[in-house]
């Protein structure tokens, strides 16, 4: 059974893609942080509060068509929890193929987040996690496709 944190998380990325940025509004604290670092971006900027997420996914609405995360691993250290997502979408204008591997490190907080950050490995972001030997790994299948 996943933990309540990473069930947080889970709940969050699902209302993402069953709803868009306004369906993840409601997870995200008032003083939420986000960090987007520059191996991870073009353009590396960091995000706060709810206007701070919906500029975010706004960013991203501007290069990326039918922008979708498709989260396969949850790892727990305490109140964190990183996430290894599969990014999905289309590139704006030329409909080419985006495809990669996400890895985020979420901070809870009760049931919302209160700060996330991005990075390029997997190893960094477990280093972010803390100490190793207290990390339980719960894993999730990949969703399924929806087909027309």
């Amino acid at each position: 059974m996943a933990s309540h944190n990473v069930e947080v998380v889970r709940n969050m990325l699902e209302a993402y893609a069953s709803g868009g940025v306004d369906a993840v509004l409601p997870f995200i604290h008032d003083d939420f942080h986000g960090e987007v670092p520059p191996e991870v971006s073009a353009e590396p900027d960091s995000y706060d509060g709810p206007d701070g997420v919906r500029r975010y996914f706004d960013l991203f609405a501007e290069v990326i068509d039918d922008l979708a995360f498709e989260p396969y691993e949850f790892i727990e250290a305490g109140d964190r929890v990183m996430t290894v997502s599969r990014l999905r979408g289309r590139g704006k204008g030329s409909g080419i193929p985006v495809e990669m591997e996400a890895f985020n490190v979420a901070e809870v907080r009760g049931d919302k987040l209160a700060a996330m950050w991005a990075y390029g490995s997997r190893d960094a972001a477990l280093a972010a996690l803390g100490d190793a030997d207290h990390v339980a790994s719960l894993r999730r299948p990949r969703p399924r496709r929806a087909t027309a």
